[in-house]
């Protein structure tokens, strides 16, 4: 039993990490197929994505069962869910205490503050108000923000204590209440690649040689169309597709209210397909 958990939990490479090995994928397969069986993943986990989950978080020091629970992909990005990365600098050693949490101010100035100390450094103190909520578009935002507006005001203010302060132990890993409020295709290389294709074109393509006629104007390039785009790019989880679909609607303008802040991870694959398929008919129609 102990060389089963040692197989499943892999060793340290001489580089750092996880030497992963045929014999502990097979491991990691079967441990994840137990735990889609016995109800302890979260719905819609695949053999796949449970595998990249724990992989992730055996690196950051989190064991299966806690990285399975705590470790999700959102819009491409890897991203940390609730007190699992507070966890994480705790174990680290490298936190003196716990975070000092408070809130103050009235209005737009009212604020979420956030104080933390690693070992041998001053404190440091990270806060978000409602002002910046507003600025950045959350505020009132259908979901977590409309129905516990103090606490996402916490977890932001947390988020970034944490990040600026022990960017070693949480490994640049986005924390999920964050990663969640980020638009599909910022900070993800492939989509953002495929969304502004038509632009790169337009900068890299060579200079005209010039002629007696000044001012003719440059040819457009050819639009790429946007339905293409998001059929490229979308994931293929039933509910990563319906959110990915969501954001791309609203770049485009389609309106998709009825559907802000719905529980999609709870949703069953039949009803998500139809959301999905629903959607991509809306933006091949817009």
């Amino acid at each position: 039993m102990k060389n089963d958990k040692a197989e499943l939990v892999g060793h340290p490479d001489p580089d750092g990490g996880f030497a992963i090995t045929k014999q502990k994928m097979a491991a990691l397969r079967d441990f994840i197929s137990m735990a889609i069986k016995g109800g302890y993943a979260p719905k819609g986990t695949t053999e796949s994505s449970g595998v990249c989950a724990i992989v992730y978080g055996l690196e950051l020091g989190l064991n299966p069962l806690q990285a399975l629970q705590s470790v999700s992909v959102i819009n491409g990005r890897p991203a940390m869910f609730g007190d699992a990365p507070l966890a994480l600098c705790l174990k680290s050693g490298l936190m003196e205490g716990s975070p000092q949490e408070s809130m103050e101010g009235e209005g737009d100035n009212l604020a979420a503050i956030c104080t933390v100390k690693r070992v041998n450094s001053m404190p440091a103190t990270t806060r978000f108000s409602v002002g910046m909520a507003k600025k950045a578009k959350l505020w009132g935002k259908p979901g977590p923000w409309t129905q516990y507006p103090a606490r996402m005001l916490q977890v932001r203010a947390r988020a970034m204590a944490l990040r600026d302060q022990f960017a070693d132990v949480l490994s640049g890993i986005h924390i999920g209440e964050e990663a969640r409020d980020i638009p599909n295709g910022i900070g993800n290389g492939r989509q953002a690649k495929k969304v502004e294709l038509p632009i790169a074109d337009v900068i890299t393509a060579p200079e005209p040689e010039p002629t007696e006629v000044q001012g003719s104007p440059e040819p457009e390039p050819e639009p790429t169309p946007e339905a293409e785009v998001v059929v490229e790019t979308i994931s293929k989880e039933p509910a990563d597709q319906v959110q990915n679909l969501i954001a791309a609607c609203n770049d485009a303008g389609v309106d998709v209210s009825e559907l802000d802040g719905l529980p999609f991870d709870s949703f069953a694959d039949d009803d998500l397909t139809r959301i999905a398929t629903s959607l991509a008919a809306k933006l091949a129609a817009n």
